[in-house]
């Protein structure tokens, strides 16, 4: 698989692909059903369920759940193609051109220390 094949799928997957996709695979490495997996990461045994069927969550749970994977992941297991790690940080870039479209900026600092 080539790079360009592989950003286009990354770019493809939402967050509930993604959440979907490691679930499936280290529940079927791992031998237990994805409602067990939702038990021991979140405590909460349909949280994948709900996921899959069109659901939400916060990005902080997301985050929680990419981290959890990260940190339970087999060492024998590949990670899956098209779900970023979750130490892997946007590029400047993106976050810059996202700051100019929401029209956030950095706040000027007087001389004196006090901001605009």
């Amino acid at each position: 698989m080539t790079m360009r094949e592989i950003s286009r799928i990354v770019s493809i997957m939402d967050y509930r692909t993604q959440l979907s996709t490691l679930a499936a695979q280290y529940a079927s490495a791992m031998g237990v059903s994805e409602a067990r997996v939702a038990t021991r990461a979140m405590n909460d045994g349909s949280f994948f369920k709900r996921i899959s069927s069109g659901g939400s969550c916060s990005v902080d749970v997301y985050l929680r759940l990419k981290q959890w994977f990260a940190d339970h992941w087999p060492p024998d297991l590949e990670w899956p193609v098209g779900v970023d790690r979750p130490d892997v940080l946007p590029n400047t870039t993106a976050v810059e051109a996202g700051r100019a479209r929401t029209g956030r900026r950095k706040p000027t600092v007087h001389p004196e220390g006090r901001a605009a």
